[in-house]
């Protein structure tokens, strides 16, 4: 008999708070597991779960918020390069950001984040199905939306772009420089020349999104090449 795994893991410290969720993804045979979040307790997987997609994380496990806590949940449960989605599912989901630049620096940022917050409005049978429902909906929205990932070493920046060696396909060791915007998503606190990055382009109907996530991992064999920006400063791309 072949098993599949949990398609949907919830972290909560407090059961009763998605008991509604859990009687839902049962009543539709859908494959969950739920992660007891107590802080004095260690109630992580025995060992990380490939088969799961989603997640509805808690962010408050104690009376204070602790990212590196929520962090751990998601690192203990989703497997490395594995994608995922992410429902933050919290009376605090203003601290998503928090929770974010975390799971940025430990390398398990999410395909998407959805956040919910706890409410009175979710608490009764018909209320956890405009829930399910609302993150059907966000994530069918997602589906349209194409993401393209790829590292770059930053060989030169202004105010408002940044020039780019990228690694575009590994596999053929095949570079490529481009030049593109600054914008808000940028999960790092500043640029420098060498600074080896995740480049994240989200592109949807009419709007193009890019996503600069510094990388912590050791990625200085893959961009060898010394000086290179000497042989591009005459570049068109390189004049604002």
């Amino acid at each position: 008999m072949i098993e599949f795994g949990p398609v949907i893991a919830i972290v909560d410290d407090k059961k009763d708070e998605v008991q509604g969720i859990i009687d839902y993804l049962s009543s539709q045979d859908i494959g969950f597991r739920y992660f007891d979040a107590d802080i004095d307790e260690s109630n992580f997987p025995e060992k990380q779960i490939e088969s799961v997609e989603l997640i509805f994380l808690d962010l408050y496990y104690s009376s204070a918020f602790d990212p590196y806590q929520c962090a751990q949940w998601i690192d203990e449960i989703i497997p490395s390069k594995k994608q995922y989605e992410l429902v933050v599912w919290s009376r605090d989901s203003h601290r998503t950001e928090e929770l974010l630049s975390v799971l940025t620096e430990i390398n398990k940022f999410p395909r998407f984040c959805i956040t919910k917050q706890k409410s009175e409005i979710y608490e009764t049978p018909d209320g956890i199905q405009k829930l399910i429902n609302e993150v059907k909906n966000e994530i069918n929205e997602n589906k349209n939306v194409r993401v393209d990932e790829f590292l770059a070493e930053i060989i030169d920046f202004s105010e408002e772009h940044v020039i780019l060696n990228c690694l575009i396909d590994q596999k053929s060791d095949f570079f490529q420089i481009r030049k593109f915007e600054k914008t808000p998503l940028t999960h790092f606190l500043k640029f420098d020349v060498g600074t080896i990055l995740m480049v994240k382009v989200t592109t949807s109907k009419g709007e193009r999104l890019f996503e600069y996530i510094e990388q912590f991992e050791d990625y200085s064999d893959l961009f060898e090449q010394k000086n290179i920006f000497d042989k591009f400063k005459d570049s068109p791309l390189t004049r604002d």
